[in-house]
């Protein structure tokens, strides 16, 4: 039972597609369920490897588990070649990319997440159980915007780590709440997240680094973290504890300047009609400006990338409402007895008047407007846009020594299937001011000049951030931070395409330039891809 290449099976129905990742201490699959026709991940390790019959182990106490955030085994089993597990598939934004793509989250946002990590945490305590490798890279905000929790027991199984113990694992909620306030990482395992700035060997305090973190965060973080000038004498916290303090202050604590009690018990400042409500998997209105009543709500929302063009929001969702009927006057309810009937009398004789008079005056003028009269000239109508084909495309890398990124892949990006697309090299840093480069691009050329009125791209991975340019000439290193996106364009997101629709002139070119601003993170890096672009226009004349 091997599991080498795509195409190979695992226990006779998983169907290896993408190698993801590869080392000496195994190797880790997206696959395929020919069984149930569903994505699933597969951790794979040699059956003669040590940590085989501890990886079988783990996966048996997270299957017992039973918590719906954990990322559920499917099947797991030592072979006569492999070891491997199964998980199902996660489809959403893992904490550091989000982290890296958005930065830190709104304060309650941020202690709803971590508030449901520490709720899973905690009932793993209560079986005996640990996570033991918490850091943001195994935690998923899903599409849904549910908080579903990676790699429980295994991971550090595979990274063959040491036991971890109940109280170190809360120090590592009270990390994973510090790096969803700063973005930065002050735990003791490692993550992609940037480290966060110490202070005499010590990780500096949210506050320290972000403006507006609300105080009873810091404390928590501080507490959690036993960073100086923390309260000393305040009970240790377990993880339900946490969760405790966490909730409360997304329901409204902290919102009059109060201090929450860190202790892990709930307050009575609020209303006595304030009912506790459970928040798993319920994200309450994350509104940072007032106190929040806790309420029964549907699962959250999505969680939407921010804009993916400089100065470009996305257009606020339409309101549809009822409009009230306006108030009548009174004679209009109370009618005088035959005033309605001497009324229409009235208005059916004045409208005989204008129609006779018009006839009138047609009657004498025709036959002059019938001589003179000339047709009217008849004009071409507007060249529709269509989807402008037989376009090419170039890798534009001008950080880059040679300045180009896989050029070989460059025509998979238009040649309009959606399986097929131009990957960036991989990176072991987020693109930007601290990373190796600012970004890389794709450039499209149409091979003549179009009006153009829409370009949609099409990413392989998710989240993507991006800018689109059109211009003249083919962009160099000197031109091609200019501008952040085309004239007139409002972007658009639609799962991972990048739509940019353009009706105010000004968009004609040759060239549509791609300019990729951050990328995924995949095993050992980060890596960008783009599928496909589409791009519709008429000719310029």
């Amino acid at each position: 039972m091997g599991a080498n290449r795509p195409g190979d099976l695992v226990a006779g129905r998983f169907r290896l597609a993408e190698l993801l990742a590869e080392s000496d201490r195994g190797r880790f699959w997206r696959a395929e369920d020919d069984v149930l026709g569903r994505p699933v991940s597969i951790d794979v390790v040699d059956s003669d490897d040590e940590r085989a019959p501890r990886l079988l182990d783990a996966a048996r106490a997270a299957a017992a588990m039973g918590d719906p955030r954990l990322m559920r085994i499917l099947d797991a089993a030592i072979g006569d070649d492999i070891a491997y597990v199964v998980n199902e598939w996660g489809e959403g934004t893992s904490l550091d990319d989000q982290l890296a793509v958005q930065g830190p989250l709104e304060p309650r946002h941020a202690a709803w997440v971590v508030s449901e990590v520490a709720d899973t945490v905690a009932r793993a305590h209560s079986l005996g159980l640990v996570h033991g490798r918490l850091i943001p890279e195994n935690v998923l905000l899903d599409r849904l915007g549910a908080v579903r929790v990676i790699g429980f027991a295994v991971e550090p199984v595979l990274h063959d780590l040491p036991s971890c113990a109940p109280g170190d694992e809360v120090r590592s909620l009270g990390a994973l709440l510090h790096a969803t306030l700063t973005g930065t990482w002050p735990g003791d395992q490692a993550s992609v997240v940037p480290a966060t700035t110490t202070e005499h060997g010590h990780p500096m305090r949210p506050r320290q680094i972000r403006a507006g973190v609300p105080r009873v965060l810091d404390d928590l973080c501080a507490q959690l973290l036993a960073l100086p000038d923390h309260a000393e004498d305040r009970p240790a916290l377990d993880a339900a504890a946490v969760r405790t303090v966490l909730l409360e202050f997304v329901e409204g604590g902290d919102a009059t300047g109060e201090q929450l009690a860190l202790t892990g018990t709930r307050s009575h400042r609020r209303a006595a009609s304030q009912a506790d409500v459970s928040t798993e998997f319920s994200l309450p209105a994350l509104d940072d400006t007032g106190p929040i009543a806790a309420s029964p709500a549907p699962p959250p929302p999505p969680i939407v990338p921010k804009p993916l063009f400089a100065d470009a929001p996305l257009p606020a969702p339409v309101q549809h409402r009822r409009a009230e009927p306006p108030a009548l006057p009174p004679d209009a309810v109370v009618e005088v007895p035959g005033r309605r009937w001497m009324r229409l009398g009235l208005a059916v004789g004045g409208a005989l008047v204008v129609i006779v008079a018009a006839a009138l005056a047609y009657g004498v003028s025709h036959d002059h407007h019938q001589q003179d009269a000339s047709p009217p000239a008849t004009t071409q109508p507007p060249a529709k846009a269509t989807l402008i084909e037989g376009t090419t495309a170039h890798s534009f890398d001008p950080q880059g020594h040679p300045p180009t990124e896989n050029p070989d892949e460059t025509k998979y990006a238009v040649d309009g299937d959606p399986t097929t697309g131009w990957h960036t090299m991989t990176y072991i840093q987020q693109f930007g001011p601290h990373g190796l480069k600012t970004g890389v691009g794709l450039v499209v050329d149409l091979h003549r000049s179009y009006d153009v009125t829409r370009v949609s791209v099409t990413f392989g991975g998710m989240p993507t951030r991006a800018s689109i340019t059109i211009s003249h000439g083919f962009p160099t290193a000197s031109t091609h931070l200019a501008t952040s996106g085309a004239p007139g364009g409002t972007p658009h997101v639609a799962g991972s395409t990048l739509t940019a629709q353009y009706r105010n002139g000004g968009t004609a070119g040759r060239y549509v330039t791609i300019w990729l601003t951050a990328v995924p993170h995949v095993k050992g890096g980060y890596r960008g891809t783009v599928d496909e672009v589409h791009v519709v226009g008429t000719p310029v004349t």
